[in-house]
């Protein structure tokens, strides 16, 4: 009896340590949501690492998260989209959420990462074709893109179900370096990657350790979150500044600009970047078709595939509303290579048939993959014009139209 006061102080204590969390928590989703608005328009690196930051920009119907690599990150700035639709001109604004080298098994990871919250919300897929001619991201890239928190969100998800857990953990194991200095992600990973009956009893084992670290992590991006804000001191108002977009008018000014930039070859190439690097591929004359066979080994090989096909599994099973916003083909450049259309053809044969199986919006500009004013290089990078497509596609999707 004498050491009930004990446990009754140990309780209390343990009590006030649980509310005061609760409370800090609270704290940090208030001041997230209170200045979401205002970091949309502008570069955050741990709205790219952490949760909390895609979470409210989430929870706002006047903010559609947009999800990409490089061609989300390229070009001039005046016509990106997160410049382009910064003053609300038609009742939204994007929450950006890229990085260069950013893949499909990255951004299945974030996506992840926001459970329940992603039900009955839209999201948009950004990437470049070349993504599907490579074998697979390299481990320096994927490490530079890699988020512990979204792994452990992933890999602990309780919404997921355990087939696509295994089909990510499987991909996730064969970067092994980002998986090194955290030793319960990697039984986790490993584990699910195995289909033996004791890695699924080893796995059900780890499950709460997983679960507490998790809630952990996101403690601590809640901190990041908070912290950063604090130093941006930035200021709670938007202005929004309604307006009509003529999209034609948009795309004549931007044709007659980009012409500036690509005038010294036929493939609507930037300048520089023609005589730089690409202008030396054309000494000797390349016969239509010669490089179709080495296209179509290279796509058809592509990991990149796989990581879409769990991308798209984590969407639907956590009930989101994507778009996937591909960029057309650079078709005249690539003919000029040696592949033909016929082999160009089987990238969005492909596309459209991964879309196709999980019901999903797909925009990939294949009507426009003639045009050279689309692109400012090989792996369909967008130029001024190439913008202003974009951004329409945003905005019909945001729209629904």
């Amino acid at each position: 009896m004498r050491k009930t006061p004990h446990l009754l102080a140990a309780a209390f204590a343990i009590g006030v340590f649980f509310f005061g969390l609760l409370a800090a928590e609270h704290f940090a989703r208030r001041e997230e949501n209170r200045l979401i608005h205002a970091l949309a328009a502008g570069k955050s690196e741990q709205a790219y690492f952490g949760s909390a930051l895609q979470r409210s920009a989430l929870s706002q119907p006047d903010l559609l998260l947009v999800y990409g690599s490089s061609e989300l990150t390229q070009g001039d700035l005046r016509y990106q989209s997160r410049t382009f639709f910064r003053k609300y001109p038609t009742g939204f604004m994007v929450f950006q959420v890229a990085k260069p080298a950013a893949n499909a098994l990255t951004i299945a990871q974030s996506l992840a990462a926001l459970g329940p919250d992603l039900r009955g919300k839209k999201v948009v897929i950004s990437f470049t074709p070349s993504l599907f001619w490579i074998p697979a991201l390299n481990q320096e890239y994927y490490n530079g893109n890699f988020s512990r928190l979204h792994a452990y969100e992933l890999i602990f998800s309780p919404l997921l179900s355990p087939a696509t857990r295994a089909l990510a953990a499987t991909r996730m194991a064969q970067y092994p370096e980002s998986l090194a200095d955290d030793p319960l992600l990697k039984f986790a990973v490993t584990r699910l990657a195995q289909p033996a009956p004791l890695d699924s009893l080893f796995f059900s084992l780890a499950w709460p350790l997983g679960r507490l670290q998790t809630a952990v992590l996101n403690l601590q991006d809640h901190a990041a979150s908070l912290r950063e804000l604090n130093e941006k001191r930035l200021e709670a108002a938007a202005d929004p500044r309604p307006a009509n977009i003529d999209w034609a008018a948009w795309l004549e000014k931007t044709r007659k600009e980009q012409t500036e930039f690509s005038n010294n070859n036929p493939y609507g190439i930037d300048n520089q970047l023609w005589l730089k690097e690409y202008q030396p591929l054309f000494q000797q004359p390349i016969p239509p078709g010669s490089g179709d066979a080495q296209f179509l080994a290279s796509l058809n090989a592509s990991k990149e595939w796989q990581d879409l096909d769990i991308l798209l599994k984590v969407l639907t099973e956590l009930g989101a509303r994507p778009l996937l916003l591909s960029r057309p083909l650079n078709a005249p450049f690539l003919e000029a290579l040696g592949i033909s259309p016929q082999a160009q053809a089987v990238y969005y044969e492909k596309l459209s048939a991964a879309a196709a199986s999980y019901h999903a919006a797909l925009v990939d500009f294949r009507a426009l993959d003639g045009d050279s004013a689309f692109s400012v290089d090989r792996t369909s990078h967008p130029s001024l014009t190439g913008w202003i497509y974009v951004n329409q596609a945003l905005n019909d999707f945001y729209h629904q139209k």
